[in-house]
């Protein structure tokens, strides 16, 4: 959620307005206050959803703010309040809340609350506010956002003798000209994501297609959906736009063979799309070891000249082939000499040396196979003059 600064954020959340606003856990930098005793920052954080559906159930949102009181001010209250160990407080803040026409603007006056905090001998002082807000959920379709305004407190210090003094009044304005936006709802009408029925299995390297299809129960009066869909299998992911029709497809991202994977469609509806993001049923889908075929070109040679061989390994698919190729070379059934060697994109030459015997003889070549192909053999027959 967007964070803000300062005790007045901490005072929303004990009102009957929640804020809601972008990914969770996403921060703002602080934003200091101008107070009667110092500049003062808080950052706030709420685990609301960034999106709500309008008319669903109003739900409680928490909210935490941290409010740092720098060193300079922990000194002077040290001068003070000679003695004081802990500090705790009350007050008021005056938020406002804007929405989507003919929403109206609202004034949101929300009590404070501040717990006992100790005090630290030296640095700033960090003061933590955790809150549960009122129950809310957008009436229309739109942007709703929540803004904080003036506040005021007053601090009582004290130690284990009781309170020391008399309580320090605080009141604080925030900057001019500064966005004082705590958190923005987006108040959103129902979809629903469907993923188009998938082959059970598919071959390393065979490019599947998948389609998702966005609709609305309640489609707003102008315009569809809008954004985008992340076909997701497995750890991998695509991402590609939802036409106007409402669908989106996407060619699969390539998986090694031998599992099965879960393939989901998620929409992710635009910043200015009031439509809800859903996620489709997972279906599952098999990836199998590809086909391959070997082949081998030997080319006929003379007599104390060396033999060397092509082999290529090609897959059904079109994927590149990784891995070792066994390549033996014979004179009728006898094996002559064999070697063990790597493929580099698909194909190697392997060196026999020189052959003195004149006479007919084949090269046989055994591509091995390994997780996503599998093993082809293939061979070719020359002759030495």
């Amino acid at each position: 959620m967007k964070k803000t600064s300062l005790l007045a954020a901490g005072a929303l959340a004990a009102s009957s307005i929640v804020a809601f606003g972008g990914p969770a856990n996403a921060e703002s930098g602080p934003l200091d206050y101008d107070c009667t005793i110092t500049h003062m920052s808080v950052v706030n954080d709420t685990d609301a959803p960034p999106e709500m559906l309008v008319g669903s159930t109003p739900v409680p949102v928490h909210l935490t703010s941290t409010a740092t009181v720098p060193s300079t001010v922990m000194s002077l209250i040290a001068l003070l309040y000679p003695g004081a160990t802990s500090v705790v407080g009350t007050g008021s803040a005056v938020g406002v809340l804007e929405g989507p026409a003919p929403f109206p603007t609202q004034t949101l006056t929300t009590p404070l609350d501040i717990p006992s905090t100790a005090l630290t001998d030296t640095g700033d002082l960090v003061l933590k506010t955790v809150g549960t807000s009122g129950d809310f959920a957008p009436p229309l379709p739109g942007l709703y956002a929540i803004k904080a305004g003036n506040f005021s407190a007053n601090l009582v210090f004290g130690a284990l003798s009781g309170v020391i003094g008399s309580p320090l009044p605080v009141s604080c304005t925030p900057p001019t000209g500064a966005d004082t936006t705590i958190d923005t709802i987006k108040g959103v009408v129902p979809t629903t994501t469907a993923l188009s029925a998938l082959p059970t299995s598919e071959d390393y390297g065979q490019k599947t297609t998948a389609t998702a299809t966005v609709t609305s129960s309640n489609p707003l009066p102008v315009g569809g959906p809008a954004g985008n869909v992340v076909f997701k299998v497995g750890s991998r992911s695509v991402t590609v736009p939802l036409q106007a029709d409402g669908t989106a497809t996407a060619i699969l991202p390539k998986l090694a063979a031998g599992k099965t994977y879960d393939v989901k469609a998620s929409y992710q509806s635009a910043a200015d799309s009031f439509y809800q993001s859903t996620s489709s049923d997972a279906q599952d889908l098999k990836v199998v070891k590809d086909g391959t075929r070997t082949s081998v070109a030997a080319p006929t040679i003379k007599r104390r000249h060396a033999e060397v061989a092509t082999i290529k390994v090609r897959s059904t698919h079109g994927a590149t082939v990784v891995g070792k190729v066994r390549a033996t070379l014979k004179k009728g059934t006898r094996t002559l000499k064999a070697r063990t060697v790597s493929l580099r994109s698909g194909a190697v030459k392997v060196n026999f040396g020189k052959l003195r015997k004149k006479g007919n003889y084949t090269v046989v070549a055994k591509y091995l196979g390994n997780q996503n192909f599998k093993a082809a053999t293939g061979k070719d027959a020359f002759k030495v003059r």
